[in-house]
């Protein structure tokens, strides 16, 4: 079935969830959009990263319709790839090979590194269904870092109420202005799947995504068509991944000193370079 074009309908896109990525996401469409498409959320992060969009008022108002950006996934054809990816097919635009979010600030580059590995309250779910440790921090992961920093040059922040870790800084409770401003102008993001993960993706900041599912073997990147994977739709192909668990996988290999000094020197797929990003239309 080929999706609606759902821009030729008066309808607000919303998402029913409050999180932080979630806003994030919004924040493409809008740009895709210049500011002219309804969108709406009941999320306070939403209305505070609108600050951050070159669009004035309104973004939001009164249609006939609502549209909830997961059910719309789901309801149509939207294809492969990541979430921003589908949603922008479902409503017929211009599939960027590259999804992120999109946030209007910049900042001078500064010799550190963020870190998060606090996870949303959906992980509590995922505990129960998916996963009994889903986004957890591992002992062995929580000592590789350590390590890391111990004999690494750079500054480290560590966000949001996450676990201490030795040689970072904890900023224990950022607002959204300091959150994107520390991400900005930082030199790699290293977290879990979470809202500040998202953020670096909107700004453009190399990431290494710390996951622990699926298995490394059941994850293929870029998703190259829909397959059933658990949260196939929200790995950016442009990010590296380092697994917690055991991997023979060579894309996503497991973390330790070795393979985390060498995604950030780029010596782990896709080596922070974008060709490999139109694999997404294979």
């Amino acid at each position: 079935m080929r999706p609606p074009l759902l821009l030729s309908l008066p309808v607000t896109l919303t998402n029913s969830s409050g999180g932080l990525g979630d806003s994030v996401i919004l924040t493409d469409f809008i740009y895709r959009t210049k500011g002219t498409r309804p969108v709406w959320s009941h999320s306070p992060a939403f209305h505070e990263l609108r600050k951050f969009l070159p669009y004035p008022y309104p973004y939001a108002r009164s249609t006939p319709f609502q549209i909830n950006a997961p059910l719309a996934i789901d309801e149509y054809e939207s294809g492969n790839g990541h979430f921003i990816q589908r949603l922008q097919r479902i409503f017929g635009l211009a599939v960027d090979p590259l999804p992120k979010g999109y946030l209007d600030f910049s900042a001078k580059k500064e010799k550190h590194i963020t870190l998060h590995f606090s996870p949303g309250s959906h992980a509590n779910l995922q505990r129960r269904t998916i996963h009994p440790r889903a986004r957890m921090l591992y002992p062995h992961t929580k000592a590789v870092l350590e390590k890391f920093i111990a004999e690494s040059d750079y500054n480290f922040y560590i966000l949001g109420n996450s676990p201490n870790i030795a040689g970072a800084e904890n900023v224990p409770d950022p607002s959204i202005a300091q959150m994107v401003n520390l991400i900005a102008s930082a030199s790699y993001h290293i977290g879990i799947m979470s809202g500040p993960l998202h953020i670096a993706a909107a700004l453009n900041v190399p990431t290494i995504a710390v996951v622990n599912f699926p298995a490394a073997d059941k994850i293929y990147l870029p998703t190259m068509k829909p397959i059933g994977q658990v949260e196939e739709e929200w790995f950016y192909p442009q990010n590296i991944h380092l697994h917690q668990e055991p991997s023979t996988n060579c894309l996503v290999p497991q973390i330790n000193l070795k393979t985390l000094h060498m995604a950030v020197e780029g010596r782990i797929y896709p080596f922070w370079r974008k060709e490999y990003l139109n694999l997404i239309f294979t």
